[in-house]
């Protein structure tokens, strides 16, 4: 693992994340990192760093008086001439250590090609094990060869692709669709929702990461400082479902946010229902998210979801760009991957 410098000094080089004062200069160099790229995603998350720079003393309150922040929201930066150049999120999924989600990878342009990208993910990769990680996950656009590379070179692996797709903060269109019964559902129903996952999961993501009853109790999966971070982010969230005697037909989550920015939504059907409910479903998803605000919205939706995806575009949506997930199984301490 690289060495980490002392938070305290001027030493150059890789160091933890610290939220209390790191959340300001991180923010500015994701803005210049994907300046040429800012889609609907990086547009959101820089968004959500900008509102939390104000959270800043609460942030830092919170990171040393609840336990498990650092798991929640932790990371690295890495450091050159008195000034954040690098950084990465590394956040913990679930409860558990089992999995470990990297993300916000950026390194200001001048600082590239010095292995600094490498330094990072190799401590986030070193951190995950240290921890007793079982497996380490990341997205990554499709077209982004250069990262790609980087992260195959680590043992990263393809485990789904996802469409994200974008729709202006225009007024609503004519939403003619079938009614469906849906529902929220919560801890209550982990089962349907886990039965659900697993048919629609592809088989080299559920291989690397079994799917469990837990990851489908929401309480369980975010704990109380998943719940804080999403106020503090301005985030409503609501989980639906359409049942189908004692089964799921579809599931869909909808994060409305409260105080500007970008609405979001997710959608799985099971493959038999596909083709009749994604239109009701988007139809129900936009009216739902309206009454929180006219806003852009980001679908985050599975590849193979063809008639979710044709359902969004009948409504204004475009195609934004694909990204891959990659994931990496972790090793005991001291394990290199190749």
């Amino acid at each position: 693992m690289v060495a980490l410098a002392d938070s305290n000094s001027t030493f150059h080089g890789l160091r933890r994340f610290d939220v209390g004062r790191d959340i300001g200069p991180i923010t500015d160099v994701i803005a210049v990192a994907f300046a040429d790229e800012l889609g609907p995603g990086e547009r959101s998350i820089l968004r959500e760093f900008r509102l939390l720079q104000y959270a800043a003393p609460a942030l830092w309150l919170a990171s040393r008086m609840t336990p498990d922040f650092d798991a929640v929201y932790g990371g690295f930066v890495w450091v050159e001439d008195d000034r954040i150049v690098g950084t990465l999120t590394l956040s913990r999924l679930g409860l558990t250590n089992d999995h470990w989600l990297i993300s916000n990878v950026a390194v200001l342009p001048q600082y590239r090609r010095r292995h600094i990208a490498r330094a990072l993910m190799e401590a986030a990769v070193d951190s995950a094990r240290e921890r007793g990680g079982r497996v380490v996950t990341l997205q990554v656009r499709h077209t982004n060869t250069g990262a790609y590379r980087l992260y195959e070179s680590l043992g990263f692996h393809l485990l789904e692709q996802t469409a994200t797709l974008e729709r202006p903060s225009t007024s609503l269109p004519a939403l003619e669709a079938t009614p469906l019964p849906i529902r929220r559902w919560d801890a209550v129903d982990a089962d349907e929702a886990l039965d659900l996952a697993r048919v629609v999961f592809p088989e080299a993501y559920q291989e690397l990461l079994p799917l469990r009853r837990s990851d489908f109790r929401p309480d369980d999966v975010e704990g109380l400082t998943g719940v804080l971070l999403d106020w503090l982010r301005g985030y409503k969230t609501y989980r639906l479902a359409v049942p189908d005697a004692d089964e799921f037909a579809a599931m869909m989550t909808l994060r409305a946010r409260l105080r500007g920015g970008f609405h979001q939504l997710e959608m799985s059907v099971r493959p038999r229902w596909r083709g009749f409910v994604e239109p009701s479903l988007v139809a129900h998803a936009l009216r739902l998210l309206a009454s929180h605000g006219r806003r852009p919205i980001i679908a985050e939706i599975r590849a193979t979801e063809n008639r979710a995806i044709e359902a969004l575009q009948a409504v204004g949506f475009r195609h934004a760009y694909t990204l891959d997930r990659l994931g990496l199984a972790l090793g005991p301490p001291g394990m290199r991957n190749p």
